[in-house]
């Protein structure tokens, strides 16, 4: 296991300390574990997940595939 320093407000640090006294468990213990939680968190997201909120954004066909009006010359346009 690896040794990292960690620096805390006074205020992080009280909080972290009487964490770690009511649940009777080291401080690193507590921090271990909001870290496990925060990666948990980060890697349950897929990449559409975190683009939801720009999804439907644009104005068009939504599938090009179907409307082939869109398509005309598509590739086409390219430097010589």
């Amino acid at each position: 296991m690896s040794t990292v320093t960690v620096k805390l407000s006074d205020k992080e640090s009280l909080f972290l300390k009487s964490e770690a006294n009511r649940r009777n468990t080291t401080q690193s213990a507590i921090l271990r574990e909001g870290l496990s939680a925060l990666f948990r968190e980060s890697s349950a997201h897929t990449l559409a997940d975190r683009a939801r909120d720009l999804i439907g954004g644009s104005v068009g066909p939504e599938d090009l595939s179907t409307a082939t009006k869109y398509l005309e010359g598509y590739g086409n346009n390219h430097p010589s």
